[in-house]
């Protein structure tokens, strides 16, 4: 059987972004992890939201990293 699972909504993205931004800030502090966990456990679209925003900065991150690579090689 197909699983449907409800779609999440424009806010849960958002607001994925912005927690993954705050958890990777210099300034993130164990009072922001927590309440971040607490977002977190809110709902499951958030979880995927989240896993959903993670997924495409990394996505975006390796992109950049492999331009980085191909540009270094081809100005040597």
């Amino acid at each position: 059987m197909i699983e449907k699972r409800k779609p999440f909504e424009r806010a849960d993205l958002s607001e994925a972004a912005q927690w993954l931004a705050r958890l990777h800030a210099d300034d993130c502090s164990p009072a922001d992890r927590e309440a971040f966990s607490l977002w977190l456990q809110g709902s499951p679209q958030r979880q995927r939201a989240f896993e959903s925003v993670t997924t495409a900065v990394e996505s975006v991150d390796a992109l950049g990293a492999g331009w980085r690579e191909s540009l270094s090689a081809s100005t040597r």
